[in-house]
């Protein structure tokens, strides 16, 4: 692969693909070609149109903000809230880059959470259990408000 002109579209698409975040990327070029009316070359548009990935985070991301929903906040503690925080960004996140090793890494932060510590105290010996403990402590958080 021929190196690329830095700074240009061509530069950060392959640097995206060196680090797995190739669909995330060609995601991002076709948004701010669609959203925002940004000139884009016809070549990145047609790579990303035939990327299933992309296609994937385009879908997921409708989910989010489609029809009127990219300009309302649900009420916290809805369903709504907890579709669109709980499943669906969550769901975005961990299709951002390929491989089972970002996605495992990923599905791990979502298992550790610093409002875990403060609702459920462990002795550091017991660290490693917070993620067993975590719905315990979203109960407890839950039930407070």
């Amino acid at each position: 692969m021929a190196l690329a002109e830095p700074g240009s579209v061509d530069a950060a698409l392959q640097a995206a693909d060196e680090a797995g975040l190739d669909a995330a990327m060609l995601h991002a070029v076709t948004l701010a070609h669609d959203w925002l009316g940004l000139p884009v070359a016809e070549q990145h548009l047609a790579r990303a149109r035939t990327a299933r990935r992309v296609a994937d985070l385009d879908r997921i991301l409708a989910h989010l903000y489609a029809g009127e929903a990219w300009h309302q906040m649900p009420r916290r503690g809805s369903l709504a809230a907890l579709r669109r925080y709980s499943l669906w960004q969550r769901l975005y996140r961990l299709s951002l880059k390929r491989g089972w090793t970002y996605r495992g890494r990923q599905a791990l932060r979502e298992f550790l959470s610093p409002a875990d510590w403060d609702t459920v105290r462990l002795p550091d010996s017991l660290f490693w259990a917070y993620p067993l403990v975590r719905p315990v402590g979203w109960l407890m958080r839950r039930a407070r408000r």
